[in-house]
Order: C-alpha cells, then sequence, then structure tokens
C-alpha cells in the first residue's frame, strides 16, 4: 500500500475549490481538474431525475472526527460551530493551494496546510460519541478509483475500483 503522505503527493500545490460543509460537521474539498459526474436517474417525488454534479479529479472528505480550521495562526471555526459561521469560513480555503499534509497515526490526528495561511486539523472525536469500532477520519478519493482512508484507531484503509461518494 502507498504510504499515506505519499498518497497526496500529487495534491501538493494545487488548489483547492468547492470547499463545502455536508451532512453534520462533514467538510468536502475539491482539488484537480473538474468533471462532471452524472448520476444514474432515480424516482423522485413520482417523476425520474438525474443528478449531475462537478467534482474535482482528487475529493477528500473530512468525515467522522473533530475539526478546526484557522487561518495565519487564528482559529476560525470548529466542527461544533453553527453552520451559518462554518459556511463562511469554509470561504477562506477556496483557491488555497494544500501545501503539506502531516498524519500521526499514533492517535488519528491530521494537519492539512494551504499556501495562503489556511490550515484544517483533524482528530478523532471522543469516545463513545461513534461506535466502539473504528471510523473513517477522513478519505482521498484517487483518479484511479481507490480510497484512502485514516481510521480513528490510527490504522489505514484502501479500497480499490470505482468507489461512489
Amino acid at each position: 500500500m502507498t504510504k499515506p503522505h505519499h498518497a497526496f503527493a500529487p495534491l501538493i500545490g494545487l488548489p483547492c475549490w468547492q470547499v463545502q460543509q455536508g451532512v453534520g460537521s462533514f467538510l468536502t474539498l475539491e482539488f484537480g481538474i473538474p468533471h462532471l459526474r452524472i448520476a444514474e436517474p432515480l424516482r423522485f417525488r413520482g417523476s425520474e431525475k438525474r443528478r449531475v454534479t462537478i467534482a474535482g479529479e482528487w475529493h477528500v472528505w473530512i468525515y467522522c472526527c473533530e475539526w478546526v480550521l484557522s487561518n495565519n495562526g487564528r482559529d476560525l471555526v470548529n466542527s461544533d460551530d453553527e453552520r451559518a459561521d462554518i459556511a463562511e469560513a469554509l470561504d477562506v480555503l477556496d483557491g488555497q493551494a494544500l501545501e503539506s499534509v502531516e498524519i500521526d497515526a499514533s492517535n488519528a490526528n491530521t494537519t492539512f496546510r494551504f499556501d495562503l495561511g489556511g490550515e484544517l486539523s483533524t482528530r478523532r472525536a471522543p469516545t463513545g460519541t461513534y461506535d466502539e469500532e473504528p471510523v473513517d477520519q477522513w478519505l482521498l478519493y484517487q483518479p484511479n478509483g481507490d480510497v484512502l482512508s485514516l481510521q480513528s484507531d490510527g490504522t489505514y484503509t484502501t479500497e480499490s475500483g470505482s468507489e461512489t461518494r
């Protein structure tokens, strides 16, 4: 398996875009060349609907963890803040290029550093927040379809093939 630090190497120097908050405190960041993702039609309120979205060739999903977003050393928001405050603060990351990713597997902490002073730090959620089984802290969707994730116990997993997100 590729070492997790090396998996992020192709993203270094790329600006992130379409930084968004999803369900709960989940975050997503897109990197690389944009492309259309066209889903199969689904039945919705009596008619069919096809969802079309723009996605990067690389996609980072901050998942079941706590996180803090700072800029130039000043904390802006964290995973427990109000959605409106988070949405406003996430704008600071849009367009910042990824400079480095530091992963500490001993405690499942990760720090994503960006070129204009942005920093997104993740850490495992307190015990009892999720089931006792390890959960994904973040996931890195790669152009080849593989998905690398850091688990809350500090281990890594890689799923092969075309993963949905």
